[in-house]
């Protein structure tokens, strides 16, 4: 597993989970701990009704906090109050949606000076994350267009954005 670092200091998991779940709460998600079964897609992690539901001890994965975060982030509020599950809605945007979602945590872990590799080194999709990546790092940010589409973010100013959450 790789350590991520900010200012030249290691994190633990504990303290990237930490970093992710106070980001999740600034940008305006609330977020409610239960008890989880720790099968989730995202383990320890599940949107419900508008929420992170998590179960700290059960993170698996601490970026799996901020894909839950983005998948929500980029959705409507009518939209993100209904989530469930992993926070992917299963229509024809889907892949709109996921693209998004990435260069929405691009986004983020610049914001919080944090390695996007480390967040998404669980991907099911490897290859085509790093693909991605590579893209995000030479500066072709693949889906700024609906990250714009959504008022999140401006191409002149990106990857900074102008909004966190979608409204």
């Amino acid at each position: 597993m790789q350590t991520a670092t900010i200012l030249s200091m290691p994190l633990s998991h504990a303290q990237l989970v930490d970093i992710f779940l106070n980001f999740s709460k600034e940008i305006g998600l609330p977020q409610i701990s239960k008890t989880l079964n720790g099968n989730e897609e995202l383990h320890g992690l599940q949107a419900e009704n508008g929420h992170i539901c998590l179960d700290v001890d059960k993170i698996k994965f601490p970026g799996d906090v901020l894909k839950l975060t983005a998948r929500m982030a980029i959705c409507k509020p009518e939209i993100r109050s209904k989530l469930v599950g992993s926070g992917i809605q299963n229509d024809h945007l889907k892949e709109q949606r996921e693209i998004a979602a990435l260069l929405w945590i691009y986004a983020a872990c610049e914001k919080l000076n944090i390695g996007p590799e480390i967040v998404l080194q669980n991907d099911k999709t490897k290859g085509e994350t790093e693909w991605f990546l590579d893209n995000f790092k030479r500066k072709n940010y693949i889906g700024l267009p609906l990250l714009g589409s959504m008022n999140l973010a401006k191409k002149a100013s990106f990857p900074e954005m102008e909004n966190w959450l979608r409204s």
